[in-house]
């Protein structure tokens, strides 16, 4: 499976099996995988965003739910750009 946020984890120091992924964070993982995250590489949203406006509060949201899972920090770019798909969300 290839998720950037995943690879930054891993890049970032996190040493994890993913048979001991919790579900949830595998669950973000793979919707992150579903919403076109191959196309983008390993870009976090402020440099990539789903064409689609309707599939960024569920990117987002899967963004960050893999990010605090992990206990990542974001940059301040990618703050910003979080916080305005997730104003998306209904």
């Amino acid at each position: 499976m290839y998720c950037g946020v995943l690879q930054q984890a891993l890049c970032g120091g996190v040493h994890v099996a993913v048979e001991s992924l919790e579900p949830a964070l595998l669950q973000g993982a793979l919707r992150l995988e579903r919403t076109g995250n191959r196309s983008k590489g390993d870009q976090s949203p402020d440099q990539w965003a789903p064409p689609n406006k309707d599939y960024w509060c569920t990117y987002a949201r899967a963004w960050t739910d893999v990010k605090y899972g992990y206990g990542l920090s974001i940059t301040a770019p990618e703050k910003n750009k979080l916080v305005e798909m997730l104003n998306t969300c209904d």
